[in-house]
């Protein structure tokens, strides 16, 4: 998103430099039109950032290391807890969780 807002960003600016060419004299309703578009587009973004900086939902840029070993752990608790609740339902652990086989 930040790239996005740094393109809208260059838009703006090659319109304001369009804007003030001559040339274009008769274009200038709808180089106006588009500078707003981009303006609000810009604003969008900027919300859109905003919003997930601020939100608790983190991405790979704050996984540290810490957050590795926590997310671990709560993988191998998951992964006990399961192989312990097969054991008590008297299920092999080595078979899966099938009952053992009666010699």
């Amino acid at each position: 998103m930040y790239i996005a807002r740094g393109s809208a960003g260059e838009t703006r600016s090659m319109l304001c430099l369009l804007e003030r060419m001559p040339v274009v004299g008769e274009l200038e309703s709808g180089i106006l039109n588009l500078k707003s578009g981009v303006e609000s587009i810009s604003r969008q973004l900027g919300a859109w950032i905003r919003s997930l900086r601020d939100s608790e939902l983190k991405g790979q840029r704050h996984v540290t290391e810490k957050t590795r070993r926590a997310d671990k752990a709560r993988q191998d608790r998951e992964e006990f807890l399961k192989k312990l609740e097969q054991i008590r339902r008297g299920g092999s652990v080595a078979t899966g969780g099938e009952a053992p086989e009666k010699p």
